[in-house]
C-alpha cells in the first residue's frame, strides 16, 4: 500500500492481517512519514547515508534499531544494515565464538557493539546484511520456513526448506544448504 492509503486509521483491517499490536504504529509511523519526508515518502531515503536513514527511521513511531535496519537492508539499498536480534546473537555466539557477557546479560557497550551490527561490517564488510540474513536462513529448521496449522506441529517437508510464499510446492523447494535453488 501506499503511504497515503496508509495515513488514516486502518488498525482493525491491519490487525485482521496479522499485525497485531504493530498495528497502531504503521498508521502513525505513515502520518510521521508523510510530515517529515512529503509524498515521495521514504524513497529518497536511498540517497542518504545509511546511519543517518537509521536514525530517521528510528525515529518514527515503534520503529527500533532492528526493524529500522531491516527496512535500510530489504527497502533501501543499504547492504551494510544489520538487522541484530537474538538469534542474530545466538549466530554470533555459535558461529564466532562470541561468549555470553555475563550472568546478567550484555554490558549496554557490549550489546551497543553487536545491536548497531559493527561486528558483522567488520566481519562481512560492506554486504554484511546479507551475508547475516543467509547465515540466519542457513541456521532455520526446515519447519520455520512454513506457516503453522493452528495447535499442530507439522514434521519437516520431505522435499527440503519449503518456498515460504508457496509451503505446498515442491517444485519451489529450496535446498537444505542453499546449494541450488529449483525452479
Amino acid at each position: 500500500p501506499t503511504t497515503s492509503w496508509l495515513k488514516p486509521p486502518h488498525e482493525r483491517q491491519l490487525r485482521a492481517l496479522g499485525f497485531g499490536y504493530r498495528a497502531k504504529f504503521v498508521s502513525q509511523s505513515a502520518q510521521a512519514v508523510l510530515r517529515q519526508f512529503g509524498a515521495e515518502g521514504l524513497h529518497q531515503l536511498r540517497s542518504t547515508p545509511y546511519p543517518e536513514a537509521r536514525r530517521l527511521l528510528c525515529a518514527l513511531p515503534g520503529v527500533g534499531a532492528k526493524v529500522a535496519d531491516c527496512v535500510c537492508l530489504m527497502a533501501l539499498d543499504k547492504a551494510e544494515a544489520v538487522p541484530v536480534d537474538t538469534h542474530v546473537w545466538q549466530i554470533a555466539r555459535r558461529d564466532y565464538g562470541l561468549e555470553p557477557c555475563g550472568p546478567r546479560g550484555c554490558s549496554p557497550l557490549h550489546w551497543n557493539f553487536l545491536s548497531s551490527g559493527d561486528f558483522f561490517r567488520q566481519l562481512w564488510g560492506p554486504y554484511a546484511g546479507w551475508a547475516q540474513a543467509v547465515s540466519s536462513a542457513q541456521g532455520m529448521s526446515p519447519g520455520a520456513l512454513l506457516p503453522a496449522e493452528r495447535g499442530t506441529r507439522t514434521d519437516p517437508p520431505s522435499h527440503g526448506w519449503a518456498h515460504p510464499l508457496h509451503p505446498k510446492a515442491p517444485h519451489l523447494s529450496l535446498s537444505r544448504r542453499f546449494s541450488s535453488v529449483p525452479i
